[in-house]
């Protein structure tokens, strides 16, 4: 009888595993999208919205902005409005934006404002030597 449930066992097991990656996948893209991990800054303040674990995929300066993308593909991600209220920071100290290295691992908050998304502060780690960003901790 073990023999006959072992196959059925075993696709379910895969399946079950396979719905929860993508279940916890689609749940971080739709808080990101929906803002989930905002807080407003006070009554009647603008809402403030994290990205957590983004990749910094170029830096605009004629415009001031800075292009993220959040997933492993590339698809969601957001395009930045840099001011000169924004705290940019590479490891702990404040650089401008001219010093942000592209490809490294970044925590964003931003704001809309006019249509835009600002950005109010952003926390970068360098890519290391070999390729491989690090986490970003608090």
């Amino acid at each position: 009888m073990v023999g006959r449930l072992r196959g059925p066992l075993i696709a379910l097991v895969i399946v079950g595993l396979f719905m929860t990656g993508v279940g916890y996948g689609g749940y971080r893209v739709v808080r990101h999208l929906m803002g989930w991990s905002a807080s407003a800054q006070g009554p009647g303040g603008p809402l403030r919205i994290e990205i957590e674990d983004a990749t910094l995929r170029r830096v605009d300066l004629s415009d001031s902005k800075v292009e993220l993308t959040s997933d492993l593909l590339g698809m969601f991600g957001a395009t930045l409005l840099v001011t000169p209220r924004t705290r940019i920071d590479v490891s702990g100290t404040p650089v401008e934006l001219k010093d942000l290295p592209q490809g490294a691992r970044v925590r964003a908050s931003y704001e809309y404002r006019d249509g835009f998304k600002v950005a109010f502060s952003i926390s970068a780690e360098p890519p290391s030597a070999d390729g491989a960003a690090r986490a970003i901790t608090r």
